[in-house]
């Protein structure tokens, strides 16, 4: 039995308590695009390179980032991704490397 009080609350559960942000429909349209944006007649590596642009534009790099796996929570500032997805870094002794399953805090 679903009571009619239910239904609102299900509704409010996938509200974000911030401006009330539907959150499923952020999903959906999320996942539509994405779809949308695979699915385009485009060479693989066409659509590789506009992801890649894409996440350069909104990447934070050059501000500090702390590496959670990392002993003693290395401290390293994300300086480019490359053509494969890795994340170029410098860490704090000036040193270059490619992330590939670390992950920022």
């Amino acid at each position: 039995y679903q009571g009619a009080g239910d239904e609102q609350a299900e509704e409010n559960e996938s509200k974000s308590p911030i401006g009330g942000i539907d959150a499923a429909a952020v999903a959906a349209e999320i996942t539509s695009e994405l779809v949308a944006f695979v699915h385009q007649d485009l060479p693989k590596d066409v659509l590789s390179r506009e992801v890649i642009a894409g996440w350069k534009k909104w990447a934070e790099f050059g501000k500090q980032q702390v590496l959670r796996d990392a002993e003693g929570n290395e401290i390293v500032v994300p300086i480019g991704i490359e053509a494969d997805g890795q994340l170029r870094v410098r860490g704090q002794d000036g040193r270059e490397r490619l992330l590939v399953a670390d992950y920022l805090l």
